[in-house]
């Protein structure tokens, strides 16, 4: 759990603005759904999640029981965010 506490993450400001520039035009057009996943993608790609050298234990070769938490972690919330989506009625 160290490594995940410890790791220091950065984020272009290009990518930052244009996903918030896309997600407020979905807003605008009335596509929530749509700004949902794009907001879901959004920190998928900035998490980096399959980043395998940040989760990889020392000399073992094998992913790490944290790499297996978060990804767990992260396919659960997106299944939950498709499901409730998907079921909605407006």
């Amino acid at each position: 759990m160290e490594s995940l506490l410890s790791t220091q993450i950065s984020i272009p400001m290009s990518q930052m603005i244009t996903a918030l520039i896309l997600i407020t035009v979905t807003l605008i057009f009335g596509r929530v759904k749509l700004s949902l996943f794009i907001g879901y993608f959004a920190i998928l790609f900035w998490s980096h999640i399959w980043d395998l050298p940040l989760f990889i234990e020392a000399g073992a070769g094998k992913l790490s029981g944290q790499a297996f938490l978060l990804t767990g972690f992260v396919i659960i919330l997106i299944l939950f965010a498709t499901l409730s989506l998907i079921f909605h009625k407006e």
